[in-house]
């Protein structure tokens, strides 16, 4: 049997436009999404010919992105790590690119603290690969939220990552006043003077510091950021107006069997082990199950929950699907990697672990089984 090559060192990056940038592979592997579409295992053609097209992305803004990644590479191991240029007027785009990239998710060099904590919690590590803004447009059918609100005037959006839903909601709602606020600061300056970002830890810091109380507060992919997600849910309720309301928008780690081909699969038994795992450490991956009954308990009414199963991989006919399926993926790949420590709770030795994982990525891309998951959006209203 003849041995696989081994990857190039470089890769070959085309705008929507055709400019072409070569970059040091290593350099890329910042960003899961190119992590995945790179990696040797998988049978996309990127992987095969180092060369990956971005439809979405503008040569301007691409060569911004190739400035990003030598940057990282190069200060990824430094305590002193000086700013990188970010042009305002390339604000929105870069960080639409971000979020396409999976940089909100990313080990962000701007922010030491950007990691997956020994105790599960998550403050950029966990959930990466999702290009998450793009995903919740298309679930929400081009919406950014379904709460009911009506100018709200401030809002509250916590974990916002990119901060790309703060400066669209912003943008959408020019008398808003937007606050993003994250563990780490990985943020671009705000290209809108009604949004801004903020360090903050929404469960442990004071909230005061914000000075006056919420229209609104938006949250999304916060499954593992909490300690005490109830208490949360408290500090919330405690810091709206009476009518203000809270949105939560997070996947449950169901295991969706649509057609009955997925049930004993390969993928079903890593999830198994994930939760268990993850359990240990106080993380339930079906967590937003429970949020309807969390908000009520802290005191909101009109409680909603909307539940979106999507498809896992690249099995569905429908274009759109296909495209959520196949980015899902990438997402479940980079999870596989970096929440081994999780499997390693469950007492699976490394070898185990690596067999869970082949397994599960080839289910993930077997056209014959067709894998699911479930999107959760919870939102309820402080009483007047």
């Amino acid at each position: 049997m003849q041995a696989q090559a081994p990857p190039s060192k470089y890769v070959t990056l085309v705008s929507a436009d055709g400019f072409e940038f070569v970059v040091l592979r290593e350099a890329t592997l910042v960003s899961p999404i190119l992590k995945g579409m790179l990696d040797p295992r998988s049978q996309f053609a990127e992987a095969k010919d180092a060369r990956c097209v971005f439809q979405e992305i503008s040569g301007m803004v691409l060569d911004k992105v190739v400035e990003y990644f030598h940057y990282w590479y190069k200060y990824r191991d430094s305590e002193e790590v000086p700013d990188l240029d970010i042009p305002v007027e390339l604000c929105l785009e870069l960080l639409a690119a971000a979020d396409y990239l999976g940089l909100d998710q990313a080990e962000a060099v701007t922010a030491p603290d950007a990691l997956c904590a020994a105790d599960g919690r998550t403050y950029h590590g966990y959930n990466s690969g999702y290009r998450q803004h793009e995903i919740c447009l298309t679930i929400l059918d081009g919406k950014l939220n379904l709460a009911p609100v009506s100018s709200p005037k401030r809002v509250l959006d916590v974990a916002t990552g990119t901060g790309i839903w703060a400066v669209q909601f912003a943008e959408q709602n020019p008398g808003s006043t937007v606050i993003g606020c994250d563990l780490s600061c990985i943020q671009p300056p705000s290209p809108l003077s009604n949004c801004s970002f903020l360090q903050f830890d929404v469960e442990h810091d004071s909230w005061a510091s914000f000075g006056q109380l919420f229209d609104y507060i938006h949250m999304r992919f916060v499954i593992t950021c909490f300690d005490d997600t109830r208490a949360v849910l408290q500090r919330c309720f405690d810091s709206l107006r009476p009518g203000g309301y809270i949105e939560l928008f997070d996947p449950s780690f169901d295991t969706i069997d649509f057609d009955g081909s997925s049930g004993g699969s390969n993928y079903e038994g890593w999830l198994s082990h994930l939760r268990h795992g993850m359990r240990c450490v106080n993380r339930d991956l079906l967590r937003p199950k429970h949020y309807p009954s969390w908000c009520r308990d802290v005191g909101f009414v009109d409680v909603k929950e909307a539940t979106f199963p999507v498809p896992l991989g690249v099995w569905p006919r429908d274009p759109q699907l296909k495209t959520i399926g196949k980015t899902l993926v990438y997402t479940s790949m980079n999870a596989l990697s970096s929440l081994g420590k999780f499997l390693e709770l469950k007492g699976v030795c490394p070898g185990g672990m690596e067999e869970l994982e082949a397994g599960a990525w080839r289910d993930c891309w077997d056209p014959n089984i067709h894998l699911g998951s479930m999107l959760r959006v919870t939102y309820g209203r402080k009483p007047e």
